[in-house]
């Protein structure tokens, strides 16, 4: 059963659930925690699946950023609200089945209200949550939050999900009942799922880091059995030399049954204290950190991160999981150096854009003619930008124009030519009250 089960939106808060997932692994393991599941195999019914990955846990991880609540697809729509967002039938699994929910706060983000969560998510909005601080708290957050859960994992449990203790209260110390026992024996291990590794992968082809392998490896069956003790080290040996050649021909972790992460879960299985195995480890981790290097390096700052991602998972030494920290800093920050270059080149494309309509309108170039109008030139920055004051007060110029000359032509009882107009106004905007006034007028005068 996996202990701990994480949950959390890349986009929303990936670095920061790095770090918090590199310091459980150092306190659980990593085979006990359960992260990322992005990926799918072909012809899987994926809320089947979740909803049972979510129910070997015994403690669920809610990671929510300051995004969380409302992040949203490339159609502008609420993933929380779309029944098939991830995090979304995982949270609701875990309620439903009542596993202990730990909502866990980062950047600043607060606990979405009950009227703010969809149906099915409102019972979130009452467990108990705590915060994880980026700055020097982190690690005095990071102790609480595993006080709490090392109490939820020990406390006594009946075998139906009804019973299992639902707040997170570190505070408290309930008593404590080995949840499961221990079998001993000469060379007999755990049988069944020793570690689920859904990973999202990024692995490389042989060819450059963009060409990215995507799909999801599944649990690795290892059942421990007594065997003499030279085959024991015959099979250790055939075991790393396969690891060493998946290594060298860059299958990390896929394809799935030949690759090195998997043979080398088979050799701890056997000799847990190889010396060989540990350096493969590394070697994966600085592989990965070598891909994500180079996606950085190109400004893919996506792919860096989910090669950096990958190497997290790997058990390694805790000065691979420094180095990985700095690494995934290193790749938040550039990443947030580029949004903000981002945002001042479009700030000067807009400048550009608003100098333009200045001179159209000057020119009397409302509408016509075609490609060189104030009206073309405007309306996408404010679509872009709705709170652009510059724009806006632009509009609201043309718009007092077409409506001035509306009245002029009616004046002259040129209805034709005050209906044109009109209809030029309300094209920019129907609620002004001058532009109701004019129809109004217009109304009166040819009744």
């Amino acid at each position: 059963m996996t202990d701990i089960f994480i949950s959390y939106r890349r986009e929303d808060s990936a670095d920061a659930t790095g770090r918090i997932s590199d310091h459980l692994y150092s306190e659980f393991g990593q085979d006990n925690i359960f992260k990322d599941i992005d990926t799918i195999p072909l012809g899987l019914d994926f809320r089947e699946l979740i909803d049972r990955e979510v129910g070997r846990c015994e403690v669920f991880l809610a990671i929510i950023g300051p995004d969380w609540l409302d992040a949203r697809d490339k159609n502008g729509e609420t993933r929380l609200e779309q029944n098939g967002d991830f995090i979304r039938i995982e949270v609701e699994s875990a309620l439903k089945r009542g596993i202990p929910l730990v909502p866990v706060l980062i950047g600043g983000a607060t606990m979405p209200t009950e009227e703010q969560l969809p149906r099915g998510l409102k019972k979130l909005a009452f467990r108990n949550a705590t915060p994880v601080r980026a700055d020097q708290s982190f690690e005095g957050d990071m102790n609480r939050l595993v006080s709490g859960i090392k109490q939820l994992k020990t406390v006594s449990v009946e075998d139906k999900p009804g019973s299992r203790q639902q707040d997170f209260e570190p505070q408290e110390k309930p008593e404590t009942i080995t949840r499961r026992g221990r079998l001993s024996g000469i060379l007999f291990a755990i049988a069944g799922l020793l570690g689920i590794f859904w990973l999202v992968q990024y692995e490389p082809t042989g060819k450059n880091e963009s060409s990215i392998v995507q799909q999801q490896d599944v649990a690795i069956p290892i059942v421990a059995t007594e065997i003499d003790t030279e085959d024991n080290k015959a099979e250790v040996k055939k075991l790393l030399a396969k690891a060493r050649q998946q290594i060298d021909s860059s299958r990390l972790t896929i394809p799935l049954g030949d690759n090195a992460l998997e043979t080398i879960r088979q050799t701890q299985q056997l000799e847990p204290n190889n010396t060989v195995v540990s350096s493969m480890l590394d070697e994966i981790v600085d592989l990965y950190v070598e891909l994500a290097e180079a996606a950085e390096a190109k400004n893919n700052f996506e792919t860096a991160t989910g090669f950096l991602d990958k190497a997290r998972l790997v058990n390694t030494n805790s000065a691979r999981r420094e180095k990985l920290v700095q690494a995934g800093h290193r790749v938040q920050k550039k990443r947030a150096d580029k949004d903000n270059l981002n945002a001042r080149v479009l700030s000067g494309e807009i400048r550009k854009a608003l100098a333009l309509a200045r001179r159209q309108i000057d020119e009397n170039n409302l509408s016509l003619p075609a490609g060189n109008n104030a009206l073309e030139t405007l309306l996408p920055i404010q679509k872009a930008d709705p709170s652009n004051t510059a724009a806006s007060a632009m509009l609201d110029e043309i718009l007092d124009r077409f409506i001035e000359m509306a009245e002029n032509a009616q004046d002259s009882q040129d209805f034709d030519k005050a209906s044109f107009y009109i209809e030029k106004a309300m094209a920019i905007e129907t609620d002004s009250i001058k532009l109701k006034q004019a129809l109004q007028s217009m109304d009166g005068a040819l009744n």
